[in-house]
């Protein structure tokens, strides 16, 4: 989350990151960021333990139901959700999270990312292809900055204008540093769809990446990605 994504208000501080960079080994600092509804933190709540706890990563993507009186332009909808049994963990919990809302539609890729869709999520941007995706060294290292980079390619801002999508502001995570033995993306990616691209982002950092999408009343669609939870371990 393919499809699917959490508000752009789910980041921490950057000060934050600062700290507990300085105060602990990178190897064993974990990122969470949590939503700014109680239905995005309900969901994160049962949803990380239950990733990491296993090695997983994860996709969910999203489709919002538009809010004229709302302060989040891709709201996060109400689900019903149970928390997963004890000892239960990776794609079996994830499927007991989310078992009692047919709304939703748990699997796992090939790739073994589990990718969550919350309603129905449209493929036009998810399916574009990127003949040539750069990440100079911040982008390699630093999952939200490489999300801007995808965002940013010629074939994505082409098809978003194509397709009427408008992007949300995405506030940006932790800067990362190249270092030697940190999870990163590789220099660039070769004929990838946004999708593939995602989920070698979830992969990298063992995360969630999230995808939401809100159709608007002048027919344009808004349009979130970022990550909602990174893990940045060896």
């Amino acid at each position: 989350m393919k499809p699917k994504g959490f508000a752009p208000t789910v980041l921490m501080i950057g000060a934050i990151f600062g700290y507990l960079s300085a105060a602990f080994p990178q190897e064993k600092l974990r990122w969470y960021s949590f939503g700014n509804t109680p239905n995005e933190d309900a969901v994160l709540k049962y949803l990380v333990p239950s990733l990491s706890s296993a090695g997983k990563a994860s996709l969910l993507y999203y489709s919002g139901a538009y809010d004229p009186k709302g302060s989040d332009p891709i709201p996060f909808p109400l689900l019903d959700l149970q928390p997963p049994s004890k000892g239960e963990t990776g794609l079996a919990a994830v499927r007991e999270i989310f078992q009692n809302d047919k709304n939703v539609t748990v699997s796992e890729e090939p790739s073994g990312i589990i990718a969550i869709r919350v309603g129905d999520i449209s493929p036009e941007i998810l399916e574009t292809k990127i003949s040539l995706l750069s990440l100079d060294s911040t982008e390699q290292y630093s999952p939200g900055d490489a999300i801007t980079a995808i965002e940013k390619t010629k074939e994505v801002e082409a098809s978003m204008r194509r397709f009427r999508f408008r992007p949300t502001l995405n506030l940006g995570g932790q800067v990362v540093e190249p270092g030697e033995g940190f999870p990163h993306l590789p220099p660039s990616m070769k004929n990838v769809t946004v999708d593939q691209a995602l989920d070698l982002i979830a992969q990298a950092f063992g995360g969630i990446v999230v995808y939401g999408v809100c159709a608007q009343p002048d027919g344009t669609r808004l349009l979130y990605i970022d990550v909602a939870y990174a893990q940045f371990k060896n």
